[in-house]
């Protein structure tokens, strides 16, 4: 069985931008500075909007850590910038958390916790958390190989794909197809039907 593999972290301008009104204006600036690649302004003005608690900012700032824009790298400040935003709730941090944990980046290599995070945000509807939980369930990395639900997660990431990624939306629907061939027409029948029901929850 062929599997796509790699982990995908959030799309950080789009989640900037999903943000409420009275966030929006300081954010904004965040996200065009991001936008025109001044990473060193993106950093200047992110940083007091993540100490002050704000989770877009926090996970922004995660990210300019892990990938060294606007500031060295350094992982371990990144875990923890991810850490804080994640905590929050948000679904995009906790994503980035587990793509962490799969990769060993400031944390232990942990593919279990990779997995519990992976599940928290594809819960909450995050796209690339759903495809990869499904990878982990169609690998049996972190958690005991079950591939109608790595079929049900790739089903469900390529409709959340649909608009924002079709490259990514691309990758999840072959990657259903090929555990598909691994799974009874019944089975694939009743997956489909358990991703069509499937809601988002946001976390209390």
């Amino acid at each position: 069985m062929k599997i796509l593999a790699g982990v995908f972290l959030t799309v950080f301008l789009v989640s900037l931008l999903m943000v409420s009104s009275s966030a929006a204006e300081p954010l904004d600036e965040v996200a065009k500075a991001f936008e025109r690649r001044d990473y060193a302004a993106a950093y200047r003005l992110a940083k007091p909007l993540a100490e002050k608690g704000s989770a877009r900012a926090q996970n922004l700032l995660g990210y300019m850590y892990q990938a060294g824009q606007g500031v060295g790298k350094d992982f371990v400040e990144a875990m923890k910038w991810y850490r804080k935003a994640a905590d929050q709730g948000d679904g995009e941090a906790q994503n980035n958390v587990g793509v962490m944990y799969e990769n060993g980046q400031g944390v232990w290599e942990d593919h279990a916790a990779a997995v519990e995070w992976y599940a928290r945000a594809a819960e909450q509807g995050v796209p690339r958390a759903q495809n990869n939980l499904a990878i982990m369930y169609a690998t049996g990395k972190g958690v005991a190989q079950d591939l109608f639900t790595a079929y049900v997660w790739f089903n469900i990431a390529a409709s959340g794909f649909r608009a924002s990624d079709p490259e990514s939306r691309k990758h999840a629907l072959e990657n259903r197809d090929n555990v598909a061939y691994n799974l009874s027409v019944e089975q694939v029948e009743q997956a489909k039907k358990v991703s069509a029901q499937w809601k988002p929850k946001k976390e209390k």
